[in-house]
């Protein structure tokens, strides 16, 4: 939980600034196609959920990769965020990849990338990895050890409030009644049940 909102407000400060454009001569341009084709990206995405999206992906697995849709050598008219799990890196030759490959439940696509220029319809944006040439690091593998510190901390804590706050093992009299009395046991019993827990 406290990863998951640690990811969701960054991203979130990341994608809502408004973007600004501006020429050569440092003047802003508030109509162009470009800032068209940000603040809607895809006829199902508005601006903000996809790069919320795009920044959300990179920190979690390291990847992020951006599907330009449009005509061969043109600007594109539509940007899509695909799920960095689904993604494959091709490996090529030069040290940039040869394509990217889209994968699920048997469906693929793949999407060759100039050898020269490492210029295709995927962008892959990564983290550094110091290991790996193709793939970044995800900011939760690292973290992996204090996640999985919480995570079992929070599953103790809930066992502990289903069993009434007991830890296990604890050693509980249910209350008699003994002279007018309320007691947990007698203490002959007592003592009797905590020589044979320290004799084991």
């Amino acid at each position: 939980a406290i990863g998951y909102r640690c990811a969701k407000m960054i991203a979130q400060a990341a994608a809502y600034p408004k973007w600004l454009l501006h020429d050569a001569a440092g003047k802003e341009i508030t109509n162009h196609p470009i800032l068209d084709l940000l603040a809607r990206p895809s006829p199902a995405t508005g601006g903000a959920f996809f790069f919320e999206s795009v920044y959300t992906y990179l920190m979690l697995s390291g990847n992020s990769y951006i599907e330009k849709v449009g005509p061969n050598n043109k600007a594109p008219t539509e940007l899509w965020a695909q799920r960095p799990d689904r993604m494959q890196v091709i490996a090529g030759k030069f040290g940039t990849p040869s394509a990217f490959r889209w994968h699920l439940g048997g469906k693929e696509k793949v999407w060759p990338v100039n050898p020269i220029t490492g210029q295709g319809d995927i962008l892959h944006i990564r983290e550094f990895h110091p290991l790996d040439d193709w793939y970044g690091l995800s900011r939760v593998e690292p973290a992996h050890s204090g996640i999985d510190r919480n995570n079992a901390a929070g599953a103790h804590n809930k066992a502990l409030l289903d069993n009434g706050a007991r830890t296990s093992g604890a050693l509980v009299f249910e209350t008699v009644n003994a002279d007018g009395q309320n007691i947990s046991a007698p203490a002959e019993i007592i003592e009797k049940a905590e020589r044979e827990l320290t004799s084991r």
